[in-house]
């Protein structure tokens, strides 16, 4: 499988993307004026919506989402 990540206008390639029942997990790789950090993210699927949490070096973070499609306002 593969897929990206959205932020700030800008599609990141995730990596390690897993799906398991409901269960989902990806890491990204991102770039900042020449330093480098990884999100993991881990998310559990309920219907058109996921809630879970995403870690880096400076602690994690709870998120929600809802399916939908790209350029999409719900």
């Amino acid at each position: 499988m593969t897929g990206t990540y959205q932020m700030r206008n800008r599609d990141v390639p995730v990596k390690d993307l897993k799906v398991e029942g409901n269960k989902l997990s990806f890491k990204v790789e991102m770039t900042f004026n020449e330093r480098s950090f990884e999100m993991d993210f881990k998310a559990e699927i309920d219907g058109d919506t996921l809630k879970g949490e995403s870690t880096t070096q400076r602690g994690t973070r709870e998120f929600t989402g809802k399916k939908g499609v790209p350029g999409e306002s719900a």
